[in-house]
């Protein structure tokens, strides 16, 4: 433990440790209900704290492994983990953190905490924990765009990632159908998820649309193009694939849909930027790590891209993520 903490900065201690006797004493006079507001906001500027201490250095609680990741884990983990939301995160039980499952209680309702501190926690993660609402954000500022383009004339829609697809689910109940809705995904529990989902919530969907499930990661596509097919979607759009992609592979992709575009249709791609003091706890405390990107990073994903009649990159209601919108002529 002594070359662990001899590794780390002393500021980083003395708010780690304000942090965990904030979080004793929340444990002691047992939360009896949600978040108050007063609560959240302390919880928040404790993590805050935390990272401003160290002067926001990037290898405090970024890395896999290291000291700093792993005295944050045992110091305040026990408390965290009691939350099914971020334990879920942690636990990976399909092999990833944004999982369709955990995407689908963040973007409509967490599982039940067995613990009074754990029900406190999901809540706060749920509420208050800017990556939870900025999915909600993302989910309806996709379901806005889909109904934008429907209006437009758009009938022939491409879900890359398409996880539990709560943006469709919504804008079924709300808009005119699209004729085909063509989903892809690596994960077949997402996709049967995403299917059935649609289908329970929208039942008139199955009279009207054709959905078609692609069971196949993104590499596949990229190799092999003729599976979605050139200039057949209306909107292509993924949400949360691009927050793992690394650049090289982030192009191919971008590349392989836009041929896969209609003329005039629109590609719209999702991903956090990372700005916000949220990052840190999304790494430390979840082992959740993305690739981020900011407003320019993600507008150069288009730059190459031919026949492009207007590029705009715009960012969420919670100002947390971007979504790169691209119209070809």
């Amino acid at each position: 433990m002594t070359s662990i903490q001899a590794s780390l900065p002393q500021a980083f201690h003395d708010r780690l440790g304000d942090l965990k006797g904030w979080l004793d004493s929340l444990v002691a006079r047992g939360p009896d209900g949600p978040p108050k507001p007063a609560e959240s906001g302390a919880l928040e500027r404790h993590f805050r704290g935390l990272w401003e201490a160290t002067g926001m250095d990037a290898t405090i609680g970024l890395s896999r492994s290291t000291p700093d990741h792993r005295l944050f884990r045992s110091a305040v983990g026990p408390y965290l983990w009691q939350s099914p939301l971020v334990q879920r995160c942690f636990e990976k039980p399909r092999g990833y953190a944004g999982d369709y499952l955990m995407m689908d209680a963040a973007c409509n309702e967490p599982p039940e905490a067995a613990s009074p501190i754990g029900r406190w926690m999901n809540r706060w993660f749920y509420e208050a924990f800017p990556p939870s609402p900025a999915a909600r954000s993302r989910r309806d500022m996709m379901a806005g765009i889909l109904a934008a383009e429907h209006r437009r004339g758009a009938r022939r829609v491409l879900n890359v990632a398409c996880g539990g697809v709560p943006e469709l689910v919504r804008i079924s109940r709300t808009t005119a159908l699209f004729n085909d809705i063509v989903l892809l995904d690596q994960d077949a529990e997402a996709l049967a998820f995403a299917n059935a989902s649609l289908k329970a919530k929208c039942p008139e969907i199955e009279a009207s649309t054709r959905i078609t499930t692609l069971n196949l990661p993104v590499q596949a596509v990229v190799r092999s193009p003729e599976v979605i097919g050139p200039a057949r979607f209306d909107v292509i759009y993924s949400m949360g694939l691009y927050d793992y992609l690394p650049d090289p592979r982030a192009r191919k992709l971008t590349a392989t849909l836009w041929k896969a575009l209609a003329p005039g249709g629109l590609l719209a791609i999702g991903n956090f930027h990372g700005h916000g003091w949220w990052r840190y706890v999304l790494e430390a405390a979840m082992e959740w790590f993305l690739v981020y990107r900011n407003e320019d990073e993600l507008a150069a994903l288009a730059a190459d891209l031919p026949d492009a009649s207007h590029v705009d990159v715009a960012c969420d209601a919670t100002g947390s993520l971007f979504m790169l919108l691209a119209r070809k002529q």
